[in-house]
């Protein structure tokens, strides 16, 4: 198979670099953990 010419269909303009994420936590406990995920992330 040969490669055929396509339609350029996007273009890439600008990439801005993600913020910068605050503190991070760690947690003893599996309890520690699914607290920070309920109260603090508000995940679960």
């Amino acid at each position: 198979m040969e490669p055929i010419e396509g339609v350029h269909a996007t273009d890439d303009v600008k990439f801005d670099k993600p913020a910068p994420k605050g503190e991070i936590k760690l947690a003893e406990t599996v309890d520690e953990l699914v607290s920070l995920l309920h109260n603090e992330a508000k995940v679960i």
